[in-house]
Order: C-alpha cells, then sequence, then structure tokens
C-alpha cells in the first residue's frame, strides 16, 4: 500500500457495534505483521464527529488505558519505555491529532496498523470528508450484522450493563432500554452505508457479513488479507468467541417492536448487497 504513515493507520474497522469487531481486533493482534493500540476502539474521529459520544469517550479510554497498564504488568511486558507511553496518551488533551499520532507513532515501522472503532461508521459526511484528508490512503472495513439480531444483541448488553447483579429486568426496564435512541443510530445501516459509498469505492472499503465469523471465520480473513495486501497468516484464535453477550430472554413484544422499527434497515441490505450477502449476516 503506497502513502502509508508512520504515525496513522492503514486500516479503520468502522462497524457495525455487536457484529464482531471485537473478535476481529484479536484476529489482527495475533498477527506478526500487524500493531493494534494496547485498547480496542480510541473514538478519536466520532468524539469529533457524534457531539453525544463525548459523555462518555474520555471515560473509555482512561478505562483502556488502565486495564492496558494492568494486562501489561500481569504479563511483564510493562517495561519503562512502556510505562511512558502510556503515560503521556493518558495525559490530556486527548482526541486531537498529536494525540492520535502519537499512539500509532509507538508502532513499529513495518507494522500494518489497524484502528478498531465501530462508532465510527455514524460520524457522517462531514466526518467522513475529515477521515479522507486525515488518512490519505488508509483502507475501510465495515461488518454488517442482521438489524434485528444485531439490535437484540445490543439491547441484552445494555440492560445486561445497567442491571449488573440485580433482580432480573422487568418489562418497563426492556421497553426503556428498546426506546433508548442509541439502539437504532448504531444499526442505521441505511444513513452510513451510502455515506461511506459516496466517499470510497471497492479499493479502500470493504463490507463483509458478520455471519461468516461463525461459518468460515478461515475465508473472512483471507479475504481481508486479499483486500488489505497482507499475507496469509495463522490464527490461534480462529474460533474463538469474544465478549459474548449474557443470552438474557427479550420480551416478545419488545422483540416486535425492534424487528418493526428495523425492517427497513434489512430492506436497504438487500438492494445494497443481494441476497448472496444478506443470507450470510
Amino acid at each position: 500500500m503506497s502513502g502509508r504513515h508512520a504515525d496513522r493507520p492503514d486500516l479503520l474497522v468502522i462497524g457495525a457495534q455487536k457484529a464482531g469487531t471485537s473478535w476481529l481486533h484479536e484476529m489482527f493482534a495475533d498477527r506478526a505483521d500487524c500493531w493494534v493500540p494496547p485498547f480496542k476502539e480510541l473514538h478519536f474521529f466520532d468524539h469529533k464527529f457524534c457531539p453525544e459520544n463525548r459523555r462518555w469517550t474520555r471515560w473509555h479510554v482512561k478505562k483502556g488505558l488502565r486495564d492496558a497498564r494492568a494486562r501489561l504488568d500481569a504479563r511483564g511486558d510493562l517495561d519503562a519505555a512502556t510505562a511512558d507511553w502510556l503515560d503521556r496518551i493518558g495525559t490530556p488533551p486527548f482526541f486531537n491529532g498529536t494525540w492520535y499520532r502519537g499512539i500509532f507513532a509507538a508502532a513499529p515501522p513495518d507494522r500494518f496498523k489497524v484502528d478498531v472503532t465501530p462508532e465510527y461508521c455514524a460520524i457522517g459526511p462531514d466526518g467522513i470528508a475529515f477521515v479522507a484528508k486525515f488518512l490519505k490512503s488508509a483502507r475501510f472495513l465495515y461488518l454488517i450484522r442482521d438489524p434485528l439480531d444485531r439490535a437484540l444483541s445490543q439491547l441484552r448488553m445494555n440492560v445486561s450493563r445497567k442491571q449488573g447483579k440485580g433482580s432480573p429486568p422487568d418489562l418497563a426496564a426492556w421497553q426503556a432500554a428498546a426506546n433508548d435512541p442509541v439502539i437504532a443510530s448504531r444499526g442505521d445501516y441505511a444513513a452510513y452505508i451510502p455515506a461511506w459509498d459516496a466517499a470510497f469505492g471497492a479499493d479502500r472499503m470493504l463490507y463483509l457479513p458478520y455471519g461468516r465469523i461463525a461459518r468460515d471465520p478461515g475465508g473472512l480473513m483471507a479475504e481481508i488479507e486479499a483486500f488489505t495486501g497482507l499475507p496469509p497468516a495463522p490464527y490461534p484464535r480462529l474460533r474463538d468467541r469474544i465478549h459474548v453477550t449474557d443470552a438474557l430472554p427479550v420480551p416478545k413484544n419488545v422483540r416486535d417492536m425492534l424487528a418493526e422499527r428495523v425492517a427497513p434497515q434489512r430492506a436497504f441490505l438487500d438492494e445494497r448487497f443481494g441476497a448472496g450477502f444478506t443470507r450470510d449476516i
């Protein structure tokens, strides 16, 4: 890939939330020729262009850095240089270009660098225009999951986080969580995909169906290798499940409500990609 930057990613994985991005992050982390940041989801672009995310993006980065430091320390990999680097990227201001470039500047120069942040799909035309200028040669990957399955997975995650280890959620809790605008906004393929299509052609933008992670993970990674120019490599955790959401039973009327709401998204995907693609989402 020509025009690579030493201090910027070569690939953005832009979505979708609850569509296998954690699994894909680990696949890249397992490659000796790739480099991922010490924690998933940097939120550089969505912090700038999704104002509602600013309520929690700083918290996420600080938590990610704490967890990364503890993990590296437990493995005996927290040397003085790494500790100093974590201190620097953990010191405000966050989310400016110097901060973001400082993260990727730590990568060895021959590594293929990846930022996996599923909220990037939602940054809109202005955000995408900024990305196009900031990352002049990067490529972009968007994992697409069935709209209802994705919404239900996110709903279960949100309810589980809010409920904690307390009593099981009642119907009112499920309905309130299902009505949270974030459920719809994280899966608004009909808005997001045309915006990315308008900016990048197939040489820089790849859409893949989520269902292939379970059905054909090796073939999925081979397609990603071909797209990115990476050579074939082994993936020791290819069939692992990463960050599995609690299988809380969603009340039928809540499920039916979500199914009705996301039906236009499924229709959009069928039209945009065709049945051969969407049977695998």
